[in-house]
């Protein structure tokens, strides 16, 4: 088994995703989704949160975040899963940070893994990292 840390990209492109992050704890389950399609990207991998996620003490809080920002929580809270970001594909713009994984390296685990486990976390600055467990074949 291997946990790997890595950065989530992209929230400010997919609104209300900085209100849902702003809602959701630590440790929330989070699913991974390789797009070796991804016509930006080949090495892309999409970042999903089920709603069920955040917990319903936040549901308030969800609802003035995402209010502000012209979308409705009501709506999110009964659909479907929802794009958060990306995996980060490479040092951002605070430079390569030891023991961060991009998705150039992700993308074949992932693709190879029995199963993996993906975990919502925040690094020191409060900005939101991506922990995965992959689990190793037997």
């Amino acid at each position: 088994m291997a946990r790997l840390t890595c950065t989530l990209v992209g929230m400010h492109f997919r609104p209300p995703a900085k209100a849902i992050l702003a809602n959701l704890p630590a440790g929330a389950q989070l699913d991974l989704v390789p797009e070796p399609d991804n016509m930006y990207d080949e090495h892309a991998v999409k970042v999903v949160v089920d709603p069920g996620e955040v917990p319903s003490t936040q549901y308030e809080e969800l609802d003035n975040a995402m209010a502000g920002q012209g979308h409705d929580s009501a709506e999110f809270l009964k659909g479907p899963p929802f794009h958060l970001g990306y995996i980060g594909s490479k040092p951002g713009r605070k430079g390569p940070m030891p023991g961060i994984t991009y998705a150039p390296d992700l993308a074949p685990v992932l693709a190879q893994a029995d199963d993996y486990k993906a975990e919502l976390g925040f690094d020191l600055s409060g900005d939101p990292i991506v922990y995965v467990t992959i689990m190793a074949h037997e």
